[in-house]
């Protein structure tokens, strides 16, 4: 993939993000894709993942926000097949507290 294919899908997987939609995420994931994310131990979808473990950080996490998560890029990164992004939250957890983040 180019440049511009890369952070489409990346646009798109934020969507799916947000609508919770955990099947249309697991198709456009590659099955031997390798997840990284800072927090160590500290959030389900922290450290390094595999697609299964990823999928199910994210089928956990869904259960945190009432509404999905409102997640937008904020600046992507891009070489060869690889990816880095930095991007903005928002949500509305189930006990009714807002949840902004920059990651």
């Amino acid at each position: 993939m180019d440049l511009a294919e890369n952070k489409a899908l990346i646009e798109r997987f934020l969507g799916l993000f947000g609508k919770r939609d955990l099947d249309g995420i697991s198709a456009i994931l590659a099955d031997d894709l390798t997840w990284w994310s800072t927090g160590g131990d500290l959030f389900p979808m922290a450290g390094t993942k595999n697609k299964t473990e990823l999928m199910g950080a994210f089928q956990g996490i869904m259960t945190l926000f009432r509404d999905g998560i409102e997640q937008g890029p904020v600046g992507i990164v891009a070489e060869g097949d690889k990816v880095a992004v930095a991007s903005e939250c928002h949500a509305i957890t189930q006990d009714g507290r807002h949840y902004d983040n920059f990651i």
